[in-house]
């Protein structure tokens, strides 16, 4: 079986990498403070998520 592989990813799929890349690390750290002990399931203000993710450091469109 072959698989084609792309030379270089594109802008988008970087930004998009990142993003989730960005959004796990902050379930792993907030894991223990957010989560329901009896269901399992994690819940993230919408809020606060996205404070975070504006931290995170972004490159200039042009480079």
């Amino acid at each position: 079986m072959k698989f084609k592989v792309k030379a270089k990813p594109t802008r988008h799929e970087i930004d998009a990498t990142l993003a989730a890349l960005a959004v796990r690390l902050y379930l792993e750290n907030q894991a223990e403070a957010v989560g329901e002990p009896e269901t399992g399931e994690i819940v993230i203000p919408k809020l606060e998520a996205l404070k975070w993710l504006k931290t995170y450091p972004r490159r200039s469109r042009l480079s």
